[in-house]
Parts: structure tokens; C-alpha cells; sequence
């Protein structure tokens, strides 16, 4: 088994994507993923929108924001309450009901506390795991998280961020940005592809403009692409 550990914030719908992609490699290419929550938000402290940003999309972002707020101290608390499983179930069920599910996305903004709700229902958790989501002891988690993977990745970058852990080091890179997981023999030479490029030291950028925008997968009960 390969130890790979994905970061994600529940809020970027470019992230959810990549995260469907790894779920449905990981059992073909025997990864054992854990799922670290990461925050946009801490990432832009201090950073104010655009006055000229028009109203729509700013209301959009800051729903956004407030989202994964909340969704990210419950996924801490379900990980320190119910196991290191438990992120990656609730993240796929958070996902499937902020995003949408292959309908070319989410019309308008779910209401974050019923997303939650629902999502900690579907993912078999405790309902009492909500009262986190209020709960600013929680953060820290987060911040260590970042921290961790900031030491190896620097603090220019966002997610998704992709990492291997091999003996005790981890490696890790941003990426990859995709706006739809690819049929399956792509998905798996792309892992591999990207695998080779978080293993080498002296690798440290790709990219190119985007010319896409996310599309949410249908998921199997797994969470994988179906």
C-alpha cells in the first residue's frame, strides 16, 4: 500500500473533483488515503475581495467561505471523535450536497447548517458532531494540518494538494486541477504520471491556463466515479 494523504477545503469545487479522481484510483493503484481538511479561509486571512467584484459572485464566495468555516471544524472533530476514517466519509457526503452531482453543478447556495446535517446522517456519524461547526477550538487542527504540509510545500500554494508519506517524510504537490475525473485507463496513468512528479525533489511546477469549469461526478456508494 502506497500512504497518500490528500488536503482538501469543502468549499473548492476544483478540489472535489481532483478528490473524486483519487477515490476512484486509489483501490485500483492499492492507496490508503487519508483525508486531511485544509482552509481557504486561514489561507486568505487579511485579505479583503476586490471592491469592483461584482455582488453576485461575492456573496457566492462568501457563502462559500462560511461553509467551509463550519464543514471544516466538524470534519476535525469526526476525525478526533470517530476515527481517522471518518473525514473521507463525511467529506464525500459534504461534497455530493454543496457541489452537486453530475448535474453541471449546484444551482445557488446550499444552506451550510442543513448540508451538515444531512451529511453526517448519510456518512452514519453522530448528529452532536454539528455543534462543532461553532466551535473555534477546533481551528487549531486545522492550522496544524497546514502547518505540516506547508513545511514541505511552502505557503504559496492552495489546494487540491496531493502527498506521499515515505518513511515518515512527505512529500507533496498542488495539484492536480482538473475539471472533470477522466474515463478510467486516463484517471490511472494520471495518477501515476503525478505520483512520479510528488517523488521527485527537484520537480516543482506545472500549469497551464484553465479552459473548464468544474463538473461534478456521479458517484457510486463509495464515493468513486460510477
Amino acid at each position: 500500500m502506497t500512504d497518500v494523504e490528500f488536503f482538501f477545503d469543502p468549499s473548492c469545487p476544483w478540489t472535489w473533483v481532483t478528490s473524486r479522481w483519487l477515490a476512484t484510483v486509489a483501490p485500483q493503484r492499492q492507496l490508503a488515503v487519508t483525508w486531511r481538511p485544509w482552509s481557504l479561509p486561514i489561507k486568505n486571512e487579511g485579505r479583503e475581495l476586490p471592491a469592483s467584484m461584482p455582488a453576485e459572485l461575492r456573496e457566492r464566495i462568501l457563502a462559500g467561505q462560511g461553509f467551509s468555516v463550519r464543514a471544516l471544524r466538524v470534519l476535525a472533530a469526526a476525525r478526533d471523535q470517530a476515527g481517522a476514517e471518518a473525514p473521507g466519509r463525511l467529506y464525500t457526503e459534504l461534497g455530493r450536497r454543496f457541489h452537486g452531482e453530475g448535474d453541471g453543478g449546484r444551482s445557488g447556495t446550499p444552506d451550510a447548517d442543513a448540508v451538515i446535517d444531512e451529511a453526517l446522517a448519510a456518512a452514519g456519524l453522530p448528529a452532536e458532531l454539528a455543534a462543532a461547526a461553532r466551535d473555534e477550538g477546533w481551528d487549531e487542527a486545522i492550522r496544524d494540518n497546514m502547518k505540516e504540509v506547508g513545511e514541505e510545500i511552502g505557503d504559496e500554494v492552495g489546494v487540491p494538494i496531493v502527498a506521499i508519506r515515505e518513511g515518515g517524510r512527505l512529500r507533496a504537490i498542488s495539484g492536480p486541477i482538473m475539471s472533470e475525473v477522466p474515463p478510467q485507463d486516463r484517471a490511472l496513468a494520471l495518477w501515476d504520471a503525478v505520483a512520479t512528479v510528488v517523488a521527485e525533489p527537484v520537480a516543482f511546477e506545472l500549469k497551464r491556463h484553465r479552459t473548464g469549469h468544474p463538473n461534478p461526478p456521479h458517484l457510486d456508494a463509495d464515493g468513486r466515479v460510477g
